[in-house]
């Protein structure tokens, strides 16, 4: 089954959407809203299959993650997690990933 990240205020993913049920892919999605964080549990899940780990998923040039004024690689696991957690606008999305 194929999951769906992506952001309730975007369109990404709903272009995502329409282009899997298009070609008659099943899915699963997963919008991330305020009151529906992303998870750690997802995180891990979506940084197990990423070659490149956290580089692979944050955004690193958006305001928000720069206004941190941090060095992603200088950052512990934890830390960068909980950075994802507060604020999902730094993630790549949307995301797809087969389980």
């Amino acid at each position: 089954m194929i999951e769906v990240y992506y952001l309730s205020n975007t369109s990404s993913g709903r272009t995502a959407m329409k282009w899997l049920e298009n070609h008659s892919l099943r899915f699963v999605e997963r919008k991330i809203t305020k009151k529906k964080l992303i998870e750690v549990h997802e995180l891990k899940k979506i940084l197990s299959v990423a070659e490149s780990g956290f580089d692979d998923i944050i955004n690193l040039r958006t305001k928000k993650f720069r206004a941190l004024e941090t060095d992603g690689n200088e950052c512990s696991t934890e830390y960068l997690i909980e950075i994802l957690i507060k604020r999902p606008s730094v993630i790549k999305l949307s995301l797809l990933f087969r389980n």
